[in-house]
């Protein structure tokens, strides 16, 4: 007689919204103050936002990836040095990747290339473990939208300061407005980080919110369900 399959389905959704999450409700910038940096002193149009997209998913990702299959098989001291090789073995393919954006891009975004090498120590090094989900598989796959999460914020924060900097995007005069030069600073990197995660900090609540009452929603109908049934057997 065949044994009945178990459906993994409950698990494997459980692990994609942990993994996705780490976009909008977990997002490494915006709830744990990762990679601020870069954001706040280079991002200060859309093209360097995107260079330095490019590179964090060109560095950082397979240095992560690298730090969530050897977690808890090697000890911490050694997986750190291991991320940051990593991420250094990518440093010339993401200059390569990025050079052809603009010719004076590297002038944007400065000496915050190669800091992004160290970057995976502080998101899953030694008493820095960022990631929530409990494999490998899922690790891996929240390792790539945590990347995700900053390129969305760089390059949300990059277009922004554009705007307000020299009323273009990418590049391409978008109006003929007076413009706010001081967008370039990083003091007005920093405002627009603050005010784009009290904006994601109010998404969430919301979304708190709504699960709450969904759940209470479904409880009360299971409750009143529970009951029907109950007044059903009494009468027969």
């Amino acid at each position: 007689m065949n044994e009945p399959r178990t459906s993994n389905a409950p698990a494997d959704n459980k692990g994609f919204l942990v993994a996705t999450s780490a976009v909008f409700r977990r997002n490494p910038v915006l709830t744990a103050g990762l990679l601020i940096g870069p954001i706040v002193a280079a991002a200060t149009n859309l093209k360097a936002a995107a260079a330095l997209s490019i590179a964090v998913f060109v560095m950082v990702f397979p240095a992560l990836v690298a730090a969530v299959l050897l977690k808890n098989r090697l000890r911490d001291w050694i997986v750190a040095p291991i991320t940051i090789l990593t991420a250094a073995g990518f440093f010339f393919l993401a200059y390569n990747l990025i050079a052809p954006i603009s010719p004076l891009i590297f002038d944007s975004i400065g000496i915050y290339l190669p800091i992004l090498m160290i970057a995976p120590v502080s998101i899953i090094g030694p008493g820095q473990d960022h990631l929530a989900s409990k494999t490998r598989i899922w690790g891996i796959v929240e390792a790539f939208f945590l990347c995700l999460g900053f390129a969305f914020v760089s390059c949300l924060v990059g277009a922004i300061r554009e705007l307000f900097s020299s009323a273009s995007l990418w590049g391409v005069t978008i109006h003929s407005a007076s413009t706010f030069s001081a967008a370039n600073t990083v003091f007005f990197g920093f405002i627009v980080l603050g005010f784009i995660a009290a904006l994601f900090k109010a998404f969430s609540i919301f979304e708190r919110r709504i699960v709450t009452f969904s759940k209470r929603k479904k409880s009360e109908k299971l409750a009143r369900h529970t009951v029907f049934e109950e007044d059903s057997a009494l009468g027969e």
